[in-house]
């Protein structure tokens, strides 16, 4: 993949917010393919283990629900959604490792064969509620691969805030407001590396 566009936003602590529905609809990261789940969030991502263990209830990997981090491995172009405890009967079936698990054998993600090692991969990963409430701030900071038209429908809908004297855009390391921005063509873009301070 070649070197996307850079845009660094600096926002105050509370703008994060609004990059929440951009964390569920799914972002791209780069990672190292072929470990397990666990590996891929407490070493590549920096989750903790804790936090991971205790928070995270709810996984799926390509559409299928988890239920062992430890063995389930990630290969590139996957899609993983994390969420925490869902409500009612549904969460309790999706849950990982739930007692009802056996309730959805048809959907419940199994690993065939190992997965090849390489040394880089895009994943699709999609945070939900909690979880992109509370590491949102951490994700965003290390920096996401996101569709251009997707960003931009987050900055038009709250332009208010991102043209904020306290805030600041940069494009490609040059600072810039966020109506030149908009209009610099970054909609057309697949895939901006966005990074929020």
């Amino acid at each position: 993949m070649k070197k996307p566009i850079e845009i660094n936003i600096t926002l105050k602590k509370h703008a994060v917010q609004y990059f929440y529905l951009l964390l569920s609809k799914g972002f791209r990261i780069q990672f190292k393919p072929g470990c397990s789940i666990k590996n891929l969030l407490c070493q590549q991502l920096g989750f903790d283990e804790t936090y991971v263990s205790r928070r995270i209830q709810t996984i799926f990997l390509n559409g299928k629900a988890v239920d062992n981090i430890n063995t389930t491995v990630v290969s590139d172009k996957s899609t993983l959604a994390l969420s925490a405890a869902m409500p009612g009967l549904a969460g309790a079936i999706f849950r990982t490792g739930s007692r009802y698990s056996a309730m959805r054998n048809s959907i419940s993600y199994s690993a065939h064969e190992k997965q090849a090692c390489e040394d880089s991969g895009l994943l699709e990963l999609k945070l939900f509620n909690l979880v992109a409430r509370e590491t949102g701030e951490m994700i965003l900071l290390r920096g996401i691969l996101v569709n251009g038209k997707d960003l931009c429908s987050v900055i038009e809908e709250h332009s208010e805030v991102f043209e904020h004297q306290d805030n600041k855009i940069y494009l490609n390391h040059k600072k810039i407001d966020m109506g030149n921005l908009l209009s610099s063509g970054i909609k057309e873009t697949v895939y901006l590396f966005l990074t929020v301070l």
